[in-house]
């Protein structure tokens, strides 16, 4: 399993939200840059960098903070604001290795036909969820589709890796819903995220089938070590 640590931006800062809300944001004492360097340090392959504001507003405006991960050897997955063609492009000129796209394959402002199409792998679909229930534009806005149903019409077109994180337990600590994973990781490669807080989740989730693993809260608490985690 594939451990990602996770670097969440807002306003140039780093940042971790609790339940997916802006209003109840921790900002950290750390640089994009400090924080690849210390990925790269721990053995780190995967740096997963969201651009939040970018999320909030539609479009990402923290593309520069790309340019310290590759510079430290990492492979990058970054998402937020990435709601057209144009922006996959430009996140992955700027350094992206792997795309994420959320919003724009639930409200069809892209064609997800020609978005596989076109970058294939290369994108990486973010379903984002509340009650495994899908929700939208940086957890503002929720949906009646359930996240198995999205996962299959996703996989159809050809996608075959997916992000799926838990908001309602995001930034939490409290574990994520085992169950749950395990039941679409029998189908899907799954990258999850959310609840994370020690190393028996992580555990759970590698026994669970889970592709890879967002570290998020729990390393910047110190409830995980990244070299722990990396030893799993």
């Amino acid at each position: 399993m594939e451990i990602y640590p996770a670097v969440d931006l807002y306003g140039g800062k780093v940042v971790r939200l609790t339940g997916g809300r802006f209003q109840d944001a921790t900002v950290y004492p750390t640089s994009p840059g400090e924080m690849a360097l210390l990925f790269a340090q721990a053995g780190v392959r995967w740096a997963h960098v969201v651009d939040l504001e970018g999320a909030k507003t539609g479009r990402p405006v923290h593309l520069w903070a790309l340019e310290a991960f590759a510079g430290a050897g990492l492979k990058v997955q970054f998402g937020g604001g990435i709601r057209s063609i144009q922006s996959v492009r430009d996140a992955l000129s700027a350094g992206a290795t792997r795309v994420m796209m959320g919003s724009a394959l639930f409200d069809r402002s892209v064609d997800v036909v020609e978005a596989h199409r076109l970058f294939g792998p290369a994108i990486l679909p973010a379903v984002d969820h509340r009650g495994w229930r899908v929700s939208v534009k940086g957890w503002t806005q929720g949906t009646d589709i359930p996240v198995d149903r999205a996962l299959e019409n996703l996989s159809r077109v050809g996608f075959s890796l997916f992000l799926v994180t838990d908001g309602d337990r995001d930034g939490t600590l409290s574990g994520p819903d085992l169950e749950g994973y395990r039941k679409i990781c029998a189908r899907y490669g799954i990258i999850a995220a959310g609840g994370i807080g020690e190393l028996g989740h992580l555990r759970g989730l590698r026994n669970a089938g889970a592709a890879g693993a967002v570290l998020g809260k729990a390393l910047y608490e110190g409830a995980i070590s990244i070299e722990e985690a990396m030893r799993l």
